[in-house]
């Protein structure tokens, strides 16, 4: 009822588990206008992974949405600044304790 979700990425993306991310993105899109994928405890990100990213991106563009990204470990970063999608979506900072949905106030 919030218009907003929340996702969590643990683990590695890759091509073996980026479909899984991309349908839980999908769905998310439909339930909702704001979209936070946390991406604290992702691993390690392949091109496949930031693909689906991308593309969750400018669905949302497209749909009048949005998604913002809670910054990964450096690693993930790295690999999503290289790619240039870090240029096309917002990002932020929360502390390891901290909960995603306090992004969710955010205007």
């Amino acid at each position: 009822g919030s218009g907003a979700a929340w996702v969590h990425v643990a683990g590695e993306l890759d091509p073996a588990s980026s479909p899984q991310l991309e349908e839980a993105l999908a769905e998310a899109q439909l339930a909702a206008r704001m979209v936070v994928l946390d991406l604290r405890e992702l691993t390690s990100i392949d091109i496949s992974g930031v693909h689906v990213i991308l593309d969750a991106a400018g669905r949302a563009r497209r749909r009048w949405g949005r998604l913002m990204l809670v910054r990964g470990p450096a690693e993930v970063d790295r690999e999503l600044t290289l790619s240039g999608a870090s240029e096309e979506m917002l990002i932020f900072e929360l502390d390891s304790t901290e909960p995603a949905r306090t992004l969710l106030d955010v205007d």
